[in-house]
């Protein structure tokens, strides 16, 4: 047929046009060095002389060099998983220190670089990321940056995010997004008195943050997103606000889950049983609480009565 000459012709001519290679030419597919001469060649030599200068202290030139880790976590990636868990957090912690930066477009090229590493990386290693993050982040206007940091680190990695990827970093990333919406970060960032020329200041990313986290985690995990916020019903002086921006962020919790591949299957089912228990428990210890305090206040009574 037309079709088969026509695949016979295009075969003859890839024949005819395939390259052989030169006389004493080496083949690098025929010459690779093993695993362990690999692993040293980056441990001991490439990655060192790389490292030397992303860590030279030069206040000056540090903006252009801050691309360096995306070369050195390349080569990191080619070692095995339990030698790269060793050397990634090095690289990692010089990266996330600087964030402490008081220079905006420090701050964003470092952002920027840091979501390219976690692409490289991929979610999986996301954990040792948000890990560094938290230690070198830690009180004031650094835990904004967080907050801020996270969430561009999560909407990077959305499109190949998938059920069961954040798992490993749900509960450092639940502890994030509540004290970037409840604790002392998100109420500076309701006040009205609290200024600041920082954007992570003036933005509040962790209602978006939420939504990708619960669009991305097993369901049997979800109880962890749910216990900080059971804890603020009931042990919380709730505000109007605090209300709120509890409906918020239950509303972005639900679309979360709505998007979740796993949503049509049966742990759908049993993450609303379960969750149906942990509102019966609520009540249980609103009822307890209520009766405990109703108990000690009658028993101010007796006392004052016979006191009288």
């Amino acid at each position: 047929s037309a079709v088969a000459g026509i695949n016979a012709e295009d075969a003859e001519i890839a024949k005819k046009t395939k390259k052989e290679p030169f006389p004493g030419a080496v083949l690098l597919s025929e010459n690779l060095p093993s695993q362990e001469k690999l692993n040293n060649f980056i441990n001991n030599d490439i990655v060192p002389s790389i490292k030397k200068v992303l860590n030279t202290k030069e206040e000056e030139t540090l903006s252009i060099r801050i691309p360096l880790a995306i070369p050195i976590i390349k080569f990191l990636k080619v070692l095995p998983h339990d030698l790269l868990i060793v050397k990634i957090p090095g690289v990692l912690t010089t990266l996330c220190q600087i964030l402490r930066s008081k220079a905006q477009e420090l701050r964003d090229n470092l952002r920027k670089t840091l979501c390219v590493v976690a692409r490289i990386l991929g979610p999986k290693y996301l954990y040792f990321i948000l890990k560094e993050l938290k230690g070198a982040l830690r009180r004031g206007s650094q835990l904004h940056i967080l907050g801020y940091t996270v969430h561009s680190l999560l909407t990077e990695l959305s499109s190949v995010l998938k059920p069961g990827d954040l798992d490993d970093s749900l509960e450092l990333l639940s502890e994030i997004i509540i004290e970037d919406t409840f604790g002392v970060t998100g109420t500076e960032k309701d006040a009205d008195g609290y200024t600041s020329k920082m954007k992570e200041v003036k933005q509040q990313k962790s209602f978006n943050s939420a939504e990708i986290v619960a669009a991305n985690i097993t369901l049997q995990k979800f109880s962890i997103m749910i216990e900080p916020i059971k804890h603020i019903l009931l042990y919380d002086k709730l505000t109007l606000k605090t209300e709120q921006k509890i409906d918020d962020l239950l509303r972005r919790l639900a679309s979360g889950l709505h998007s979740n591949a796993d949503a049509g299957k049966r742990d759908m089912l049993v993450m609303c049983y379960e969750l149906y228990k942990v509102t019966q428990n609520v009540q249980a210890e609103e009822e307890a609480a209520r009766k405990a305090l109703e108990e000690r206040e009658a028993e101010n009574d007796t006392f004052m009565e016979d006191n009288e």
